[in-house]
């Protein structure tokens, strides 16, 4: 990692200026490649890590082990205050409208502010989940969970505002190294050293995310402080630039909360464990651990989208931003459909090769969470779209409508169709947010995220189904053991889509 002064900090942004959109696309591009291997190899260290955890602890704990990881999740990303979604925006629009000056400051600002109110929420959690006073009856086993709960909640709130302020100051490859490398492989081999000390595999586990955090932490804090030591120190913030942050950050203060309602495997796992029981909850987590590897490719963009329309912005170029936007959306499609169709296809299989013969019963919620999937695809990084051009609070609008619309249909779903039932709560929840975030861009900006080459993989994709319900039909009994179907599902499957996707006349450099 190189630090950089603010003089050359000041030059690139002078050259940027006199870019077009296709140079802002292709770096769009090569950022999306590299923090691509990186997501693969994470979403590969994150399902290996949910196999060995699910048959370690069986459906029960591992029901457990999930819901206290949302729990985690939520608290942390309350306890960051909206002070790293905060950082991202301002640190790149600062660093495209040339007020360098003010990068320093904002980042002292969320940092402060993340850790005062991580701690304080923290101190109020293990008081109430020691106590008993927020935790259900059924989910017991939670209480003695409290203190890596606790610990948990200023980690993350840090890690994520420190994560960002790397991203957004151009370290993605630290970002992700840290990030989706380390953390993940720390989180998997981190347990089994720590049951020789708790003796329990449900705190091992959850001991060896807290250790995880706490690198992630420190590692960050490094990077950081490498790339910032030579930028201007800058002066205090003026009070009106405080508010500004702190307006700013105010609706996405509750976006953990909103995530939790809205984005799956957050508020319908709880409610799983509450009206069926916490071994479907297990189940249910199980199925939804696989769905990342079918974002991978949206996700992978996001993280060179962010800093880069928040800079377009700060430069008002909206043409190289639609660009981004469509290009987001073709790749995304083109990358997850394969996948998404042999998987929504297989689904008994892979859940009851890989986790095993009591986790095929996710079978069903699996095949519509990868619906959910593919429709997150096909809408590009829209969500992340909104919050750089400086509309948190329809984010935060639109998450609270799916989230409404995930609770209402898991109240309504769960109690008949038990995990299926929360699968298609998730998923409708999904298209919602999508939707209505699309429509907004499309309101605010007049671009939209589906250009013509998106519609031309409509052949490949169905020419795959084809062949793979052909496979299926064929070959199911044949075999034994599920892993050879699997194996030759996929192989079959990616050969036939990129052979109709060649001889439809597609290449991959006419998608974006």
């Amino acid at each position: 990692m190189h630090s950089r002064s603010s003089t050359e900090v000041t030059i690139a942004v002078e050259k940027a200026h006199a870019v077009s959109p296709n140079i802002h696309l292709q770096g769009f591009l090569q950022g999306a490649r590299f923090a691509a291997a990186s997501l693969v190899f994470n979403g590969a260290m994150g399902l290996i890590t949910a196999i060995v955890f699910a048959r370690w602890m069986q459906p029960e704990s591992f029901g457990i082990y999930s819901i206290a990881l949302v729990t985690m999740t939520l608290l942390g990303g309350l306890g960051a205050a909206g002070m790293d979604t905060t950082v991202a925006r301002f640190v790149a629009f600062y660093g495209g409208s040339r007020q360098i000056d003010l990068i320093r400051p904002v980042l002292s600002f969320g940092i402060r502010r993340a850790g005062v109110i991580s701690v304080a929420l923290a101190a109020t959690s293990y008081t109430l989940l020691h106590g008993g006073v927020v935790v259900p009856a059924r989910f017991g086993a939670l209480r003695p969970l409290a203190p890596y709960v606790a610990l948990a909640v200023p980690l993350t709130a840090l890690s994520l505002v420190l994560m960002q302020a790397v991203l957004h100051l151009g370290a993605i490859k630290s970002r992700m190294a840290i990030e989706k490398a380390a953390q993940p492989l720390l989180r998997l081999l981190l347990p089994f050293a720590l049951i020789f000390l708790v003796r329990s595999r449900l705190a091992a586990a959850l001991g060896g995310v807290l250790l995880a955090s706490v690198f992630c932490v420190v590692a960050a804090g490094v990077v950081l402080q490498r790339i910032t030591h030579s930028l201007p120190s800058g002066t205090k913030p003026l009070p009106e630039e405080a508010r500004i942050w702190s307006r700013y950050s105010l609706p996405f203060a509750f976006q953990s909360a909103q995530q939790f309602i809205s984005s799956g495997l957050g508020i319908d796992i709880i409610l799983v464990g509450l009206l069926a029981s916490l071994s479907a909850s297990g189940i249910y987590a199980a199925a939804f651990r696989i769905t990342p590897l079918l974002t991978l490719a949206r996700v992978a963009m996001d993280y060179d989208f962010g800093p880069r329309v928040a800079a377009l912005y700060g430069r008002s170029d909206i043409a190289a931003i639609a660009s981004l936007y469509q290009a987001s959306s073709t790749v995304g499609m083109a990358v997850t459909l394969p996948f998404a169709i042999v998987l929504a296809l297989w689904s008994r299989a892979f859940l009851g090769a890989f986790f095993g013969a009591t986790y095929a019963e996710g079978a069903a919620a699996l095949a519509w969470l990868v619906l959910g999937c593919v429709a997150d695809a096909a809408t590009g990084c829209n969500t992340t779209l909104l919050a750089m051009i400086g509309k948190p609070w329809l984010v935060l609008t639109n998450g609270l409508v799916g989230g409404g619309l995930t609770v209402v249909l898991c109240l309504v779903l769960i109690p008949r169709y038990g995990i299926a039932g929360a699968a298609f709560s998730a998923t409708a929840a999904r298209v919602c947010v999508n939707g209505m975030a699309t429509a907004e861009l499309w309101r605010f900006l007049h671009i939209q995220p589906f250009s013509r080459n998106i519609w031309r993989l409509a052949m490949p994709a169905a020419s795959t189904t084809l062949v793979v319900i052909c496979l299926k039909t064929q070959t199911l009994l044949r075999f034994q053991s599920g892993v050879p179907i699997l194996v030759i599902a996929v192989a079959v499957g990616l050969c036939a889509y990129l052979v109709v996707f060649r001889l439809a006349g597609l290449k991959w450099a006419q998608l974006v």
